[in-house]
């Protein structure tokens, strides 16, 4: 992306934007936010009239330019992504016909800007995502629920706006293979094309409707009926780049790997269901090259934990999923593999640590048991913490969703 000053224009990949004469609004959220409003910040400066970037990580400062920094929270929402929820909802509203709304979307950003809809109180919302996240609904499932009970997401941010542009720059955590946008941080700016019963039949999929809080059980079933009409022409003039995504980075470590003799697998489909059915889907690409030499076996995507214990430890997707494989490689006294699991974003669930970086030949006297114990009480990270397996690179600013690494050989 670049400003060309003398003509006023705004050059994104192979798109030009005409600038004169316009206003321009900035919003960033997700966890990637700081550092794309930054980046924008250093291309269009004092061309930028306003804007808020919301975060969850602490900054040094008060703004970029004259972006504002507010902060929410995650994995869960909290009284501060309500306040950032509703903020970014006024500021949005205020912007008018004439002026060019920049939007820069990363994932996270569903936790770190709520709005509930009136009937709906802060406490419920958050009770609810709680039950979604522990049920073992995918983020998909989670953001239809999220886009109906909620007034920043599922396009309401776009059509609160009176602009004739946006443009939209998005960094993808979603795990398919099409990246669709329209679930990242909950599509705040993309047409829905979801319907309330689409929600309904996800509470009753997990038969979790007796769980979910009165006031959005209510509010979904009152609008069953209801059809999401939304006029076309609000979206037809907005303009959507896709910077990044889990392949771009799968693509780089092939890369890398084919450069020092591995021969690079990549995996046919994100990892994307729950942690056991991919637990045995990985085990059979690793057994299926065993016996072969240097091979390395890539993928990406975001599998799903579903957590039955009322007091869980710590850990995310890729310690529960790193300690499943783990298990199984000592049961089968496997030696020649080695494995990354980690997400992109440094962070695995409610842990410090970003997963695991295992080496099967080097691993210490681990007993079954021991893995059997962490695996029930959902404390992944506190395991590979004890045996020094955690990857810990700390908070990356970026997110891309997870990436699987096995080397055999």
């Amino acid at each position: 992306m670049s400003y060309d000053k003398d003509r006023g224009a705004l050059n994104i990949k192979n798109k030009r934007v005409n600038l004169k004469r316009k206003n321009i609004f900035v919003f960033s959220t997700g966890k990637s936010s700081l550092e794309m409003a930054e980046a924008t910040n250093e291309i269009l400066g004092e061309r930028i009239k306003k804007g808020l970037a919301i975060t969850n990580i602490k900054a040094k400062k008060k703004n970029i330019g004259n972006i504002e920094i507010a902060y929410g929270n995650h994995p869960l929402p909290d009284e501060n992504s309500l306040k950032s929820g509703k903020k970014i909802h006024r500021m949005i509203s205020m912007t008018g016909q004439n002026d060019v709304v920049i939007f820069l979307i990363s994932g996270g950003g569903s936790d770190m800007m709520v709005y509930p809809e009136n009937s709906i109180s802060l406490k419920d919302y958050i009770k609810t995502v709680k039950i979604l996240k522990k049920c073992g609904a995918d983020i998909g499932e989670i953001n239809t629920i999220r886009k109906k009970i909620d007034r920043v997401k599922g396009g309401k941010l776009r059509l609160a706006s009176k602009s004739d542009k946006f443009i939209n720059i998005v960094f993808s955590d979603v795990p398919t293979l099409n990246d669709d946008l329209k679930f990242i941080a909950s599509g705040p700016v993309f047409k829905d094309d979801t319907e309330f019963k689409d929600a309904y039949n996800i509470f009753l999929k997990y038969r979790i409707e007796n769980e979910i809080p009165e006031s959005v059980r209510d509010f979904i079933k009152k609008n069953i009926n209801k059809k999401t009409k939304v006029d076309e022409n609000v979206f037809k003039n907005d303009i959507t780049f896709l910077m990044a995504k889990n392949r771009d980075v799968q693509r780089f470590i092939g890369d890398y790997l084919n450069e020092k003799g591995f021969k690079v697998i990549f995996l046919k489909r994100m990892v994307k269901y729950e942690v056991n059915k991919e637990k045995d889907y990985l085990l059979r690409k690793i057994f299926e090259n065993i016996n072969k030499k240097n091979i390395a076996i890539i993928g990406g995507g975001e599998p799903v934990v579903k957590i039955d214990v009322k007091s869980p430890g710590k850990g995310g997707r890729m310690s529960h999923l790193s300690l499943l494989i783990l298990r199984e490689l000592l049961k089968n006294k496997i030696k020649n593999v080695s494995f990354l699991l980690a997400g992109t974003d440094g962070i695995d669930g409610n842990s410090r640590i970003a997963g695991a970086i295992v080496s099967m030949r080097s691993l210490g006297k681990i007993k079954l048991n021991e893995v059997e114990r962490y695996l029930k009480n959902y404390d992944s990270a506190s395991f590979l913490k004890k045996y020094r397996l955690a990857l810990e690179t700390g908070y990356t600013g970026i997110n891309l969703a997870d990436i699987l690494v096995f080397l055999i050989g």
